[in-house]
Parts: structure tokens; sequence; C-alpha cells
């Protein structure tokens, strides 16, 4: 039975990861993706292609704490397709495809168009 802190941990871990302030990590199995959580628990999703998706929440010794599964919640399909863009870098991929920049490095770009030189600092 699924509780509404576990919808609200599905909503989080969603949030996040478009935020971009979860980073997943792919592991061996394809169709799982890890994510640490505070530094004592950790979340796998996992994409299970003879049942629903579901996710796990583990502690620090690896136990499953929680589980959740797409026919409890529909929103898991959505965090896992999140997930692998997160493991994959699938943005900075289709950044580099189309020839655009990523928005750390405009943010780091000097204004005003020309780079700034040594001749440009007074000493």
């Amino acid at each position: 039975m699924i509780t509404p802190k576990d919808r609200d941990l599905v909503d989080f871990l969603m949030s996040a990861t478009e935020q971009g302030t979860l980073r997943w990590e792919a592991t061996a199995d394809p169709h799982r993706f890890t994510v640490a959580l505070r530094g004592e628990y950790s979340a796998d999703i996992v994409l299970n292609p003879n049942g629903p998706d579901y996710l796990e929440l583990r502690d620090a010794e690896g136990d499953v704490i929680l589980g959740i599964n797409q026919g409890e919640y529909q929103r898991m399909a959505s965090l896992f397709q999140l997930a692998r863009r997160s493991a994959y870098n699938v943005d900075k991929a289709i950044d580099e495809i189309l020839g655009l920049k990523p928005a750390e490095e405009e943010a780091d770009k000097p204004k005003g168009g020309s780079p700034i030189t040594d001749e440009d600092i007074p000493f």
C-alpha cells in the first residue's frame, strides 16, 4: 500500500532530477539506475520487463526499506525515463549534437562580447 509520503518521495525524486540536483548513475543492469540520497540512503529505479517498474529505497546497509511499483503510482515510468536521461547525460549529448553550449559554460562567459585578456588586467 502506497502512502502520501511515498508519493511525496517519488515527486521529490522527479523534481530534483528535472532540476539537476540529483544525479542518477547507471548500474551493471541496463534496466536499473541508482542515486545516493543524503549520504545514508539510496534509491534504485528499475524497468521491469516482466511487470510494473518499481522503486526501491535502501538504507546505509543496503537493505530495502521501501518498495513502490508503477501499479501503485503511475509516475514511476516517468521517473525511470528521467533517471536514464540523468545517468547518460542525454541533455548534454543533445546540446553537443545541436552545437549548443551548456548553461554553465554560458554563465562563465564574460559579458560584452570580447574575452578578457592580460592587457585588460591592471598591474
